[in-house]
């Protein structure tokens, strides 16, 4: 019997940090993940609801669709409702999205900082 892999896709506009989280998550062998990456946010939600996914990680602040419309149009389709998603932010956090009850990141190149879910 083949395990199925977890897929995750991850949504930043930004190249550098994109490129980031495709490394190190394909890089976590043990857990037999696909990873998928896009850089703006109406691309990751039309994705999201074409493919199943198993967690979603989503920068704020990106072109098209921020990552704050994205948690609220993820978490009220049916589809998709209980899709986890993780949210990373260099600014302060709409209060529509965190009362979706995600888990929001502060993102930093160094350092992750996880706030309780609300």
């Amino acid at each position: 019997m083949t395990k199925q892999k977890k897929r995750i896709l991850v949504i930043e506009d930004e190249s550098a940090l994109l490129e980031h989280y495709s490394i190190v998550l394909k890089d976590i062998d043990h857990y037999d993940l696909e990873v998928e990456c896009l850089s703006d946010g109406l691309s990751g939600y039309l994705e999201t609801i074409s493919a199943p996914f198993d967690l979603i990680i989503t920068d704020i602040t990106m072109p098209h669709l921020s990552g704050d419309e994205l948690v609220l149009e993820v978490k009220s389709n049916p589809k998709t409702t209980a899709v986890p998603v993780i949210v990373s932010e260099g600014i302060s956090i709409s209060s529509s999205a965190t009362s979706c009850g995600s888990t929001f990141l502060k993102q930093s190149y160094s350092l992750v900082y996880a706030a309780p879910a609300g």
